[in-house]
């Protein structure tokens, strides 16, 4: 067994293309990301490198409550709950788990499938997901780490605050379905353009949304395959620019936008 210093060494000789944000999904607490390159070509140390590219306070889904499994249930449950790395591995010393942040899985939360992890040392990684008619929603397998799937970066939502600027856009929001070309016709009637959700950006957005009656918006995504987006209270889903309709956000530059 490696220890966690080669681990880390590994890690950085590893050289990845960009992966495409699927869906992200939004708590009190923190930031959920899913990423999946299409091909669901990324092993374990891709996975690990790309999150902690990301930013300050990203890493590869750490799950050791149960809200945090829940909400990335809710998020992967639109893409038929995927495989994708979680955080976790048994590197250092086969049968003890551990969070890569060194945290053990000795006394915390865990939500392993039926007889997993089972695999001994060929299989030292963690993913979460729905692999046989045995499992349930999110129950966690071990992997051989060279294996290929999707995965889920995390960032603490005070992290994605400090990090963000201050926002000066005034934003506006109509509940009235439409499609995208009119919400966008919409908007720049006002002054104004399509909302853009960005990092720390979303949280001005929801400020301003109803949290109860479960409208969904059009927003601009600019970092998804599409560069649309369609959000409703603490989540958005990337989408594609087709004739949906739904409601929209709008965002502006100046002082006041035109009644």
């Amino acid at each position: 067994m490696t220890g966690i210093p080669a681990l880390i060494f590994v890690t950085l000789l590893v050289s990845i293309g960009e992966s495409r944000k699927i869906d992200s999904i939004y708590t009190d607490k923190y930031q959920l990301t899913y990423y999946n390159d299409g091909d669901d070509s990324v092993s374990f140390c891709e996975a690990l490198v790309a999150c902690s590219e990301l930013g300050a306070g990203s890493r590869l889904v750490k799950i050791n409550e149960e809200d945090t499994q829940t909400q990335m249930n809710l998020m992967l449950e639109y893409w038929g709950h995927p495989l994708v790395w979680i955080g976790a591995t048994d590197m250092r010393s086969e049968g003890l788990w551990y969070w890569v942040d060194g945290t053990s899985f000795r006394y915390g939360y865990t939500n392993w499938g039926f007889n997993q992890p089972n695999s001994g040392a060929d299989e030292n990684c963690a993913a979460s997901g729905i692999s046989s008619s045995e499992d349930v929603a999110g129950m966690w397998h071990d992997y051989s780490c060279s294996g290929d799937y999707g995965y889920v970066c995390q960032r603490s939502i005070s992290t994605a605050r400090s990090l963000s600027a201050v926002s000066t856009t005034k934003l506006t929001y109509s509940d009235t379905p439409t499609s995208l070309a009119n919400a966008q016709k919409e908007c720049e009637s006002k002054g104004a353009r399509l909302a853009r959700v960005y990092n720390g950006h979303y949280e001005d957005i929801l400020r301003i949304l109803p949290k109860e009656n479960g409208t969904k918006y059009w927003i601009k995504d600019e970092s998804s395959e599409h560069g649309c987006a369609v959000m409703s209270y603490n989540r958005w889903q990337t989408h594609e620019c087709n004739g949906e309709q739904h409601g929209f956000v709008c965002e502006s530059d100046e002082e006041t936008l035109q009644e």
